[in-house]
């Protein structure tokens, strides 16, 4: 069985708009994170957008309207 990487948490998609270029998605613990195209980190992610439903590994903060995430990514499962 796989344990994600502690530093960046799991999150699944709810909705992102490549044209308005932000989103949002839900995080462990979290019930909606804001997600800005600038804190995609993935080179496909950025060139095929984020889809509903795809699980990405956030690191998040607060922001001045709410939680947003500094870093999305696909989500790292580590094999032990």
């Amino acid at each position: 069985m796989g344990k994600e990487a502690p530093d960046m948490p799991s999150g699944k998609v709810k909705w992102f708009s490549a044209l308005k270029g932000y989103g949002f998605n839900t995080a462990e613990g979290e019930s909606k994170v804001f997600v800005h195209c600038c804190a995609i980190e993935s080179i496909r992610f950025r060139l095929e957008s984020l889809s509903e439903g795809d699980t990405v590994s956030l690191q998040v903060e607060n922001g001045t309207r709410g939680r947003k995430a500094i870093k999305c990514s696909e989500a790292v499962i580590a094999s032990f």
